[in-house]
C-alpha cells in the first residue's frame, strides 16, 4: 500500500500541441516579468489559488491514508500524489476510466491530489469533470462515459458546423476546434463547451492537462517544451511562465493581455489541442477523411487524396 502512494511518477509519451492557441511570442514570455504583468514568471511555487486547493485536498487525502493504516499526524506532511494517464486515443480513454473505477472501488481515489493526462486520457478527464462531484460516485460516472461511447452518438455535423461558425464569428476558429468536435463524436457526448476554469471543485482531485509544443519538433530541438493547463493557470513548465487560464485565447504584448472579447478556452478546444493527431499532418488528413465518411458527407467515388492538397 505504501508503495502505491509513494509511486506518483509515470512516464507519459510525448503529445503535440496545435499551437494556434498559444505560443511563446503570443504570451509575451520573452519579457522578464513584473508585478503588474499578466504573464507570471515563477519557477518554484504554486499559484495562491492552487495552494489553497491543495491545502483543502490534503485533509481528504489524510483521511484516506488513515483508512488504509497509513498514519500522517501532521496534515502538512501528507504526500502529494498524482495519478498520471498516458495517451492512446480510445484505448487510453477506456482504460483510464477503468483505472478510475477500480481505484474508487478500492477506496484509493481520494488518496490523490492530482489527476493529470495527455491525449486519450484527457478525453476521460473532460467527461469526468463534467460532474462537479464525480469522484464521490466514480462507478456511475465512468459507466455512463463508457455507455455513451458504445452508443456512438455525439454531435451531428449540423451541430458541429454551427459551433464552428460561432467560433469563427469571435475570431477563435482553428483546426483544433475540428479535432475537438471529432473527439466528442468519438466519445458519444454533446460538445463539451464548459471552460476549464470551472473545474475548481475541491471534492475532486486537481486536473492537469499536458501537451508538447509542436514547433519544438519542427525545429529539431533536442528538448521538448511541455505546456500545462490547469483550472487556475496555464503555461510552459520549462520557463516557469504562466498566465491565468481565463486569459488564454487572447493576444499578449510585452507581458500584458490585449483588450478583446474572446471567450476562454473550452473543453472542446482543449481536447483538440491535447490530441496527438494535431501534431502529425498525415494523421490530420486521415482523421478528417474518416469522420466525413462517418457523417455520410462523402460519396463512395470521392477521391480523398484531395484533402492533402486542400490542407
Amino acid at each position: 500500500m505504501n508503495q502505491l502512494f509513494s509511486s506518483c511518477c509515470l512516464h507519459i509519451r510525448q503529445e503535440f500541441i496545435q499551437s494556434d492557441l498559444v505560443s511563446m511570442a503570443d504570451l509575451g514570455f520573452q519579457t522578464s516579468g513584473s508585478a503588474d504583468m499578466d504573464v507570471v514568471i515563477r519557477h518554484k511555487h504554486l499559484c495562491h489559488s492552487e495552494e489553497q486547493f491543495t491545502m483543502k485536498r490534503q485533509i481528504i487525502v489524510q483521511n484516506t491514508l488513515e483508512r488504509h493504516d497509513i498514519h500522517v499526524p501532521d496534515v502538512k506532511n501528507v504526500p502529494r500524489v498524482a495519478l498520471l494517464g498516458s495517451g492512446g486515443g480510445q484505448r487510453a480513454h477506456t482504460s483510464f476510466l477503468g483505472v478510475i473505477q477500480q481505484l474508487y472501488k478500492e477506496e484509493l481515489l481520494d488518496g490523490f491530489h492530482y489527476v493529470a493526462g495527455v491525449s486519450g486520457s484527457t478525453w476521460s478527464m473532460s467527461s469526468l469533470y463534467q460532474n462537479p462531484t464525480w469522484s464521490q460516485d466514480a462507478v456511475k460516472v465512468t459507466e455512463e462515459a463508457l455507455l455513451n461511447m458504445s452508443k456512438g452518438t455525439g454531435p451531428t455535423l449540423l451541430e458541429a458546423v454551427k459551433w464552428f461558425m460561432e467560433r469563427e464569428k469571435h475570431g477563435n476558429f482553428s483546426l483544433s476546434d475540428v479535432w475537438g468536435a471529432i473527439t466528442c463524436r468519438i466519445k458519444g457526448v454533446p460538445l463539451e463547451t464548459r471552460t476549464l476554469t470551472e473545474d475548481k471543485h475541491g471534492a475532486n482531485p486537481y486536473p492537469l492537462y499536458s501537451t508538447v509544443e509542436r514547433h519544438c519538433f519542427d525545429c529539431k530541438k533536442t528538448k521538448e517544451m511541455w505546456f500545462e493547463f490547469s483550472p487556475h493557470e496555464s503555461g510552459f513548465l520549462q520557463h516557469g511562465a504562466y498566465v491565468d487560464t481565463s486569459l488564454l485565447n487572447n493576444n499578449f504584448d510585452g507581458g500584458h493581455v490585449k483588450p478583446s472579447h474572446k471567450k476562454p478556452v473550452n473543453m472542446v478546444q482543449l481536447q483538440g489541442m491535447c490530441g496527438c493527431a494535431m501534431g502529425d499532418f498525415a494523421q490530420i488528413v486521415k482523421t478528417i477523411e474518416d469522420i466525413l465518411w462517418n457523417w455520410g458527407m462523402l460519396p463512395h467515388h470521392f477521391n480523398t487524396s484531395i484533402f492533402g492538397t486542400i490542407l
